[in-house]
């Protein structure tokens, strides 16, 4: 993924018809969220390396 993938992320995640096979429809999403959760390395906090699209 790269950074531009978030905003199109944040639409998908905030689908109530993607959330009912993914998360649960009760969780919410934000840009901040969309951040941590696709786009930052889980023990470090730094930004993920960007990755070059096929």
């Amino acid at each position: 993924m790269v950074p531009d993938d978030a905003a199109v992320l944040l639409k998908w995640m905030t689908d109530m018809r993607v959330l009912e096979f993914y998360e649960g429809r009760d969780k919410r999403y934000t840009p901040e969220l969309i951040q941590e959760d696709f786009f930052e390395d889980e023990y470090s906090g730094s930004p993920l390396p960007d990755r070059k699209q096929f």
